[in-house]
């Protein structure tokens, strides 16, 4: 299966810019971390963030980290359903 992003279309999000803050896009954001991580790379579950939002993210804004995991669980259900995301 070729990698792709599931539900933000490129011609509305292409990743130059943060997706947070719109500022240029430096790092990559796999939507589902930890046990999950090696769904996001497989089923294209990243997001473009500059360095500050990334970082934000990591250093335990909780709200923050929990907007690109509910995107990407939404995202996946979107295409497989609930069941396959709990799996």
């Amino acid at each position: 299966m070729a990698k792709r992003v599931i539900c933000i279309h490129p011609r509305i999000y292409d990743g130059e810019y943060c997706l947070e803050c719109g500022a240029k896009a430096t790092d990559t954001h796999h939507c589902l971390m930890n046990k999950d991580r090696d769904k996001a790379e497989k089923y294209g579950l990243t997001v473009k963030l500059c360095r500050s939002c990334h970082s934000r993210l990591h250093d335990r804004d909780e709200a923050l980290a929990n907007k690109y995991r509910r995107l990407g669980q939404l995202c996946f259900e979107y295409e497989y359903g609930h069941e396959a995301y709990m799996r």
